[in-house]
C-alpha cells in the first residue's frame, strides 16, 4: 500500500504540461467568443425561465380554483 501511494505521489509531483481547454473557450476568434457567451446565457437563463412558466401555472390554476392533477 505504502508503495502504490509513493508512485501515485511520484506521479502527481511530475512537472504538469500546459493543459489546454475546449477549443471554444479560450479560442482568438470572435465568432467562438461570442457563441461561447450567448451559449452560457442561454443555459443560465432556460432552468430561470423553467421555474417562472412553473410558477405562473400553479398561480393561474389556483387563482381560478383548479388543482392541478397529479
Amino acid at each position: 500500500m505504502r508503495k502504490a501511494a509513493t508512485i501515485a505521489f511520484a506521479l502527481a509531483a511530475l512537472p504538469a504540461q500546459r493543459a489546454l481547454a475546449c477549443a471554444v473557450c479560450f479560442s482568438g476568434r470572435d465568432e467562438s467568443r461570442v457563441a461561447y457567451l450567448l451559449t452560457t446565457i442561454f443555459m443560465t437563463a432556460l432552468p430561470i425561465v423553467a421555474l417562472g412558466i412553473g410558477i405562473y401555472w400553479v398561480v393561474k390554476k389556483a387563482n381560478r380554483g383548479d388543482t392541478p392533477t397529479r
